[in-house]
């Protein structure tokens, strides 16, 4: 009966919807899964969290954070220094703008099982106009 194949058929595209908007819903959770804003990092800092800062910019890369002590090693050398990453607290990558330091995480998260590496959202340009934010916005409130 063509009313039944129309219900079925309606019924199908419905539930098709449906696994698609919990798709994008899981995808938009995960990209947000092991990241740390810069917002975020600057107060775990103030209220004494102790991290490992690792940049994974080549060496040539500017500006430099220079608030805490960061190892360098770039993109290219992370495999062949994975002794170097402390797994018994947080580490926080880095890069320019995020996008490597993402990829780094989930690679070694689902290569090497790395549960503790956060990626610095937004990467170093997210780091400097949080900063200077805070720093205003501290001016502001004496």
């Amino acid at each position: 009966n063509e009313k039944e194949i129309e219900k079925v058929l309606s019924i199908k595209d419905k539930f098709e919807e449906q696994i698609y908007d919990l798709k994008c819903v899981t995808n938009n959770l995960n990209m947000n899964r092991n990241e740390i804003s810069a917002k975020q990092l600057i107060s775990s800092i103030e209220s004494g969290e102790d991290f490992q800062y690792i940049d994974v910019r080549e060496d040539c890369e500017q500006p430099k954070i220079t608030d805490f002590a960061i190892l360098n090693i770039p993109l290219g050398h992370i495999l062949n220094t994975l002794e170097s990453i402390d797994k018994n607290r947080k580490v926080v990558i880095i890069c320019q703008r995020g996008i490597r330091s993402k990829k780094v995480v989930d690679y070694l998260e689902e290569q090497y099982g790395y549960n503790n590496l956060l990626s610095l959202e937004g990467g170093v340009i997210s780091w400097f106009e949080n900063k200077l934010d805070n720093v205003n916005n501290k001016a502001e409130s004496i």
